[in-house]
C-alpha cells in the first residue's frame, strides 16, 4: 500500500468513517484498512495528523535545522509537561480485573470485596496451595470468576497472581 491510501485511511478513520466505506472508497479489501489501523496505534494516527511544525504540547512554532531529526517540543519543559500527562493515563480491563474498578478520577479505585478474594488467593498461594487446589476452593466457596462465572479455572488464577506481580503492583496498598 503506498503512501497515498494510508494517509487517507488516516484521515477517514479520524472521522469515523467505518472500514467497510474506506475500502470501498479506495479499493482496498476491509482487513487491509483494519490491520493497518490496528497497527498504528490511537497515538500515531494523531501524530501523522498534526502539524510537524508545532510543538506537541503547547502549540509553538518550531525551527528545524535541515541536518538534525526534526524538532517535537519547543523546550524540555513543553516535552517533560506531554510525556508526564501520557504517563500519568492507566488503561486496564476493569470489567475483568479483580479487585478494582474505575474511580471518578478515571485511576484504579479498590473494590475491598474484590481485593479480599485476591489477598486470600496470594495468602493459599503463600502458603503452599497448588492453583489448582485455590480453584477448587474458590469454586466451593462460591465465589465467581472475575468475568462471573462459577467455576475457576487455572489459568484465570494464574492470570491474578501475575497480573498483580506486573501490572498492579504501583496500586497494592
Amino acid at each position: 500500500m503506498t503512501e497515498v491510501p494510508k494517509q487517507k485511511i488516516i484521515e477517514m478513520r479520524a472521522k469515523n468513517i467505518p472500514f467497510s466505506q474506506i475500502a470501498e472508497e479506495l479499493g482496498v479489501l476491509r482487513n487491509t484498512a483494519k490491520s493497518f489501523c490496528q497497527r498504528e496505534s490511537a497515538k500515531n494516527v494523531q501524530d501523522e495528523i498534526r502539524d510537524k511544525n508545532k510543538c506537541r504540547c503547547c502549540g509553538a512554532t518550531l525551527l528545524h535545522t535541515s541536518k538534525s531529526k526534526p524538532c517535537q517540543f519547543c523546550g524540555d519543559a513543553c516535552r517533560y509537561a506531554y510525556w508526564n500527562k501520557k504517563r500519568s493515563k492507566v488503561s486496564m480491563p476493569y470489567k475483568q480485573f479483580l479487585g478494582y474498578e474505575k474511580g471518578e478520577d478515571g485511576k484504579p479505585k479498590i473494590v475491598e470485596s474484590e481485593a479480599k478474594i485476591v489477598r486470600q488467593i496470594y495468602q493459599l498461594y503463600l502458603g503452599g496451595t497448588t492453583v489448582r487446589d485455590i480453584c477448587r476452593a474458590l469454586t466451593a466457596m462460591g465465589i465467581p470468576t472475575p468475568a462471573g462465572k462459577e467455576q475457576w479455572a487455572v489459568s484465570t488464577v494464574m492470570s491474578i497472581l501475575q497480573t498483580v506481580d506486573s501490572r498492579q503492583k504501583r496500586y497494592v496498598q
